[in-house]
């Protein structure tokens, strides 16, 4: 079973698993002129019982960065509570995170990033699978469902795997 993928498409294009050899490579959101680092509006769609969780790890995601010469911040996120919504219907501009019972996949949670030609993000959704998370085996902890919402928030801001 994977635990968890990245997938991304082109403009009308259909959706390419990007974990498969030669598509690995890190996506880019588009940056206003002159701001630094990334920008990326967080939607938070996901029911109250992923709430603990994501709220843990966009403050660590977002936790700020001083290399001792100059303040640019890696990664400034802003988030926005919306109403549940486990069809993750994207929304342009932003990274929409959404849980669901999604069935018996092969995923606990997967990144899907529309892109333009030039890989930059146009939208990206992470899906959390309930199905696995709600099993009762000693593999699908608080800690996998940790490591799950880290890792796809890290598709999110559209880095790729690094050990395949």
């Amino acid at each position: 079973m994977l635990v968890a993928g990245i997938f991304y498409a082109s403009s009308g294009d259909t959706l390419v698993p990007s974990d498969k050899p030669g598509r690995n490579e890190t996506l880019l959101w588009r940056q206003p002129t002159g701001q630094g680092g990334v920008q990326v509006e967080v939607l938070n769609a996901l029911d109250d019982t992923w709430i603990p969780v994501f709220d843990e790890y966009i403050r660590r995601w977002d936790g700020g960065y001083s290399n001792g010469t100059n303040d640019i911040d890696p990664l400034s996120l802003s988030v926005q509570r919306v109403a549940v919504d486990p069809q993750c219907e994207p929304i342009m501009g932003k990274l929409k995170n959404c849980n669901g019972n999604y069935g018996e996949t092969d995923w606990r949670g997967l990144n899907i990033a529309l892109t333009d030609e030039n890989n930059y993000i146009q939208n990206s959704i992470s899906k959390y699978n309930d199905y696995w998370i709600n099993v009762a085996d000693t593999q699908n902890t608080d800690a996998q469902k940790k490591y799950t919402m880290c890792h796809e928030l890290g598709h999110g801001w559209g880095l790729p795997h690094t050990d395949e």
